[in-house]
């Protein structure tokens, strides 16, 4: 989202916006690497397990290698604590 710009509706994942309202000016990736992030929805495995830092800034790479770990089970989903909103609230 660019500077002062106005965001009035969702905008598309990895997509560049800007302007009063924002407008998609482009998108970071092209389509098929975008479908492969939404796929492999690598936001749900722990920062630690994630392909080297020092290799990501080739997209590409980050893809394989994700896709690597996932399928040869070196990689796992965090396991989120999930509770119940009412009944912490009942609790206090």
């Amino acid at each position: 989202i660019a500077a002062n710009s106005v965001v009035t509706k969702d905008v598309p994942p990895y997509a560049i916006v800007a302007g009063v309202p924002a407008k998609t000016i482009r998108f970071r990736f092209d389509s098929n690497v975008i479908d492969e992030l939404l796929r492999i929805k690598w936001w749900n495995y722990n920062y630690s397990d994630l392909p080297d830092n020092n290799k990501c800034d080739d997209i590409n790479y980050f893809v394989e290698e994700m896709n690597r770990l996932i399928s040869n089970g070196n990689i796992q989903e965090r396991d989120y604590k999930k509770f119940n909103l009412s009944e912490v609230f009942r609790g206090l």
